[in-house]
């Protein structure tokens, strides 16, 4: 019996020694795992994937597939190293099995891990084409973000959601996306990306054809990365500020913002961006006339291009090139700078495409060959890829128009002729949006500065007057210190100085009174400038629509004279005659524009007068800016006499004598 408790007592002693053996072995092989988890994730932060994949590869021995832990960190380190290496389709094979694991609970550390794979899963899908898979990862990736309070990782998602709204070409969408991905970087102290979604909405804007609020967000990214001293993000954000000036046609204003990243290109060696920088100086300089210098920074493109074998970059400086050849009519050179460009565009760059064959066409037109003229420009035409301007098109439809008059084929000639004319009334529509667009960057300019200048003077005042008391403060306590024997004199010399001191504190009061009168005028002349631009911009379109309406009536007159077979082509002319006609689209442009510097005329008038029809606030915002009846009645096309009878109608609506002036009235409501 002795010898059996004995035996039971050492297998017992080394049942526990081997579960001590295999819970410590177990222990070890996780901490091993997990240390070749982090030396994997530090390698990526690095750079170095391929030293990476061997601790991936360290980890896949380790692993225990009953671990979900472990699982989520092998397949996101997995995925990570995919996805580094470009390898997308591999990529989303590796992270899709963590979808699984999002509904389970865990601590925050392996939480925010699985998000930041999940957010990266959303990254690859992108990358294959599947933008809804994408769209969901993020989604799933935020709720996680969201609940354990990680405003960075939030910020990334929204981020990458914007760029999938922008490659959907849901422009609204994408902008959303980076408004929330700034509330978070801001919750995150993140300003670099602050600054990056700023910069991101102001290239959607221009996309959106918005260049003043895509350079109010321009200008709102550069104070930022300057905050950050971030030279780099700096000289990125002020080419795209030239661009916007280019856009808007303030051709000087883009030239100098270009010399300035040209010299800090200058200064780094940057072939890259000194080449880029020469080739938007050169387009600036071809639009400004001024040849012999848009041909220099032309040549030093090319040339730079060529070295960094940047294609792209060539493509662009030969048509530039053939654009100044055509422009000193040397068409020989012309010719062959454009079949240099289209010969490397061909096949990659279909835009390019298009702009050089139409060159040559502007070319072959030039030297009179008529019907190559018309071969290229028709080849132009089919390149189209619907990112041409309309001012291109129009130009295209020129060419053909003219080549085919010369030809004295009439009836070709004339579909040209109406096909550039419908881009160019397109054109002019653009080109008014830009025009008033400008005049209010122009005022919105000059009342910042003002307002800047008026705080800048009141600063100075404020300066001048502490001065003033320190200096008297200081002077009486010399005088108590240094005469108090003359008690006497010095109390009335203080009231002399205080007298003094209350006359001058007047008369600089009464200067602030007369700066603050003139900031006032300055608001009240700004504001009528504005008004004034309402009524041109109400009687332009009036103007547009009476031009359209003589055309009209002299193409009906031609059509009881013209032949049968150019009836139909007139008929079209009439069509397109009538559905430019802008009455409705007037409105709502000159609404918008009223309502932007009248906020509360409206919701004020209606609130008083809640019986008036939409007739009525229409002659009423009129008024308000101080249209002549006359010019209320060409606008709204009714006669001098019903405009009259109008205005009396809704003099009694609003209780109003036959004596009492309406415009009077309506100043009242700001």
């Amino acid at each position: 019996m002795e010898k059996r408790g004995v035996c039971l007592r050492v297998v017992h002693l080394v049942l526990v020694c081997l579960f001590t053996y295999t819970i410590s072995a177990q222990i070890n092989q996780d901490d091993a795992f997990f240390r070749a988890a982090s030396l994997a994730d530090s390698l990526f932060s690095q750079s170095q994937d391929s030293l990476a994949k061997v601790e991936i590869d360290r980890m896949a021995g380790l692993l225990d597939s009953q671990n979900e832990i472990q699982l989520i960190y092998y397949q996101k380190a997995l995925g990570d190293y995919y996805l580094g290496t470009s390898r997308y389709s591999q990529s989303v094979e590796a992270y899709e099995p963590l979808l699984k694991y999002v509904e389970n609970q865990y601590d925050s550390v392996v939480s925010l891990k699985l998000a930041r794979a999940i957010n990266d899963l959303g990254i690859a899908y992108v990358k294959v084409g599947q933008l809804k898979d994408a769209i969901n990862s993020h989604k799933v990736s935020q709720v996680i973000y969201d609940a354990y309070n990680e405003p960075q990782g939030g910020s990334y998602n929204y981020n990458n959601l914007a760029v999938i709204y922008k490659e959907l070409k849901k422009i609204d969408s994408a902008v959303y996306y980076h408004n929330k991905s700034i509330e978070y970087a801001i919750l995150a102290k993140d300003s670099l990306g602050i600054g990056f979604n700023q910069l991101n909405i102001g290239m959607l804007k221009i996309d959106n054809k918005e260049p003043i609020v895509a350079m109010d967000y321009f200008q709102k990214a550069l104070s930022m990365f300057e905050a950050l001293g971030n030279e780099r993000l700096i000289v990125a954000t002020k080419r795209r500020v030239g661009r916007t000036y280019s856009m808007l046609k303030d051709f000087e204003s883009a030239v100098q913002i270009q010399k300035e990243t040209l010299e800090y290109y200058s200064n780094r060696g940057s072939k890259n961006g000194l080449a880029g920088v020469h080739l938007d100086i050169g387009e600036l300089r071809l639009k400004l006339n001024q040849l012999d210098s848009a041909k220099y920074h032309i040549d030093q493109s090319i040339e730079l291009c060529a070295q960094q074998g940047y294609l792209k970059g060539l493509v662009n400086g030969y048509n530039l090139l053939g654009q100044y050849y055509r422009g000193v009519e040397d068409y020989v050179s012309a010719r062959e700078n454009y079949n240099k460009s289209l010969e490397l565009a061909t096949g990659k760059f279909l835009g390019m495409e298009a702009n050089n064959l139409k060159g040559l066409a502007e070319v072959s037109l030039k030297q009179n060959d008529y019907q190559k003229s018309i071969a290229l420009a028709k080849e132009s035409l089919s390149k189209n890829d619907n990112s041409a301007s309309l001012t291109n098109l129009a130009g295209t439809y020129q060419i053909l128009y003219k080549a085919y008059k010369e030809l004295g084929n009439d009836s070709q000639a004339l579909k040209y002729l109406e096909l550039r004319n419908e881009q160019e009334e397109l054109a002019f529509g653009e080109d008014q949006s830009l025009e008033i667009a400008r005049i209010e960057y122009r005022n919105r300019l000059e009342r910042e500065r003002a307002v800047e200048e008026e705080q800048l003077r009141l600063k100075e005042l404020a300066y001048e007057q502490e001065l003033a008391r320190e200096r008297w403060i200081k002077l009486g306590a010399l005088t108590v210190s240094v005469l108090i024997a003359l008690i006497a004199m010095s109390l009335y010399r203080g009231y002399r100085i205080k007298k003094i001191a209350n006359e001058q504190l007047s008369d600089k009061n009464e200067k602030l009174k007369e700066l603050r009168d003139r900031e006032s005028k300055a608001a009240q002349e700004a504001i009528q400038s504005r008004e004034r631009e309402l009524a041109t911009m109400a009687m332009a379109s009036h103007e547009k629509n009476s031009v359209l309406n003589d055309l009209s009536q002299k193409i009906s007159f031609l059509e009881n004279r013209m032949s049968d077979e150019l009836k139909p082509s007139l008929k079209e002319m009439q069509k397109t005659i009538k559905n430019s006609y802008s009455l409705d689209n007037s409105w709502d442009s000159f609404l918008h524009k009223f309502e932007d510097v009248h906020p509360q005329f409206f919701d004020k008038l209606k609130e008083e007068n809640p019986a008036l029809t939409n007739e009525d606030l229409k002659l009423s915002a009129y008024l308000k800016i101080g249209m002549s009846n006359k010019e209320i009645a060409n606008v709204t096309h009714l006669t001098l006499g019903s405009v009259k009878s109008k205005i009396n109608r809704l003099k009694k609506k609003l209780e109003m004598g036959p004596e009492d002036s309406l415009r009077d009235y309506m100043l009242k409501y700001a």
